[in-house]
């Protein structure tokens, strides 16, 4: 399969006139779908043409800043 999907959501909170807090999601590979990347291509082999390497699975990371 050579489908992957990255998403990212972001949200501010309003702490006053001045003052905000910001919240943001990332998501790398989103639905956590195997992603082929490495193909064996050594001819006269038992494996030749099957996948050997795939991408890595999902990661989320999150980031909370204080605006002042």
């Amino acid at each position: 399969m050579l489908f992957s999907l990255n998403a990212s959501a972001g949200r501010v909170f309003r702490l006053g006139e001045r003052r905000s807090l910001d919240l943001q999601l990332r998501a790398n590979n989103a639905l956590n779908t195997v992603v082929i990347n490495r193909w064996n291509t050594q001819l006269n082999t038992n494996t030749f043409a099957l996948p050997t390497g795939v991408a890595p699975m999902r990661s989320v990371t999150s980031m909370l800043r204080l605006r002042f």
